[in-house]
């Protein structure tokens, strides 16, 4: 049973050290892996003919796709194609434009800390500080604290941002591992000198024990939607779990660090299990 394992380059590069781990475990559990770039490819459209092409070389149609390009396309693609895609298109868009994942979050009453989201860069927003957040950013790039107008102007964004009220806890997550409706585990992420507790920039890692009232609201945040692999990033306030953002393409380097999970090998046997039932 084929299937593509999608990045594009520059996730590509820096996952190189992962690869091997997908394919093992592709093996193990009958599955045929083909990491591809997604910069390589090309779609032909003729008439009701689709051909998929890497660096001119056509490509045999997939039974599933692993999109880890953070491009939703990729996934709707495939799906309008009968291709079964982890994470499905839906997952991918939300998930990756801040502005639609604190509305999605929020419509389900999970806490989000006071959101603004304005369309004209100039306009004054109405209280500070602010963490000022590019919607598609990812791994805490592009967040900003910004104590006054004077540092937003300085700021100069030239995206439409999305304005935060800073949590009173800062330097301080949760990362809730998940694949399809299960919690894998949880990883404490702490900096002492950022607000932002991200490992790649820094953070502390340690295992961490959801209390019941936060498996709760992981749930529900897993009952509204259909993951693949993903992590659920929570935020501290007045000591209270907080949604923060949803990692579409999330890594598992703290897992690895932290526990004897191997979540690689859980996230495929999750798809051959899946692909298994569809093909039933």
């Amino acid at each position: 049973m084929i299937g593509y394992l999608i990045y594009d380059k520059e996730t590509f590069e820096k996952n190189r050290d992962v690869l091997p781990l997908y394919f093992e475990s592709a093996k193990k559990h009958e599955l045929f892996l083909q990491a591809l770039i997604l910069e390589e490819m090309e779609f032909i459209y003729d008439n009701e003919n689709i051909q998929i092409l890497s660096n001119n070389i056509q490509l045999p149609m997939p039974k599933f796709v692993i999109n880890r390009t953070r491009q939703f396309f990729v996934g709707e693609f495939f799906e309008q194609l009968g291709v079964k895609v982890f994470n499905d298109s839906k997952v991918t868009r939300i998930t990756n434009d801040k502005r639609l994942a604190y509305n999605e979050i929020g419509r389900i009453g999970i806490p989000v800390m006071k959101t603004v989201v304005n369309f004209t860069p100039q306009k004054e927003v109405p209280f500070y500080p602010i963490i000022a957040k590019n919607p598609f950013g990812h791994g805490g790039n592009e967040v900003y604290l910004l104590n006054d107008s004077i540092q937003r102007k300085e700021m100069n964004m030239k995206y439409n941002a999305v304005y935060q009220k800073p949590c009173n806890n800062p330097g301080r997550d949760v990362r809730v591992y998940v694949i399809g409706n299960e919690v894998v585990a949880a990883i404490l992420r702490i900096s002492d000198n950022d607000f932002r507790s991200n490992y790649s920039l820094g953070g502390n890692v340690s295992i961490y024990d959801l209390s019941e009232e936060e498996k709760r609201i992981v749930e529900k945040i897993i009952k509204h939607f259909t993951f693949g692999m993903v992590g659920v990033d929570f935020i501290f306030d007045d000591g209270k779990f907080v949604f923060n953002e949803i990692e579409d393409v999330v890594g598992a380097r703290m897992l690895y660090k932290t526990t004897n999970i191997d979540i690689i090998d859980l996230y495929m046997k999750h798809i051959a299990v899946n692909m298994n039932q569809i093909l039933i």
